[in-house]
């Protein structure tokens, strides 16, 4: 295969590779903070039911 043939097949795969990976880690970034949400709004209900 030729230098140039490598390339053209190479950028595009390694643009969508880096692309997944940053979408993985922001995906992962969100539902970490929906977990920290849904803890705290734990906190609020037991804190409720507490008052009566």
């Amino acid at each position: 295969m030729s230098k140039k043939l490598i390339a053209l097949i190479g950028v595009p795969v390694g643009i969508i590779f880096i692309s997944i990976i940053v979408l993985t880690g922001s995906y992962n970034s969100l539902v970490s903070k929906d977990e920290s949400v849904k803890q705290a709004n734990s906190k609020i209900e037991v804190a409720l039911q507490r008052r009566g």
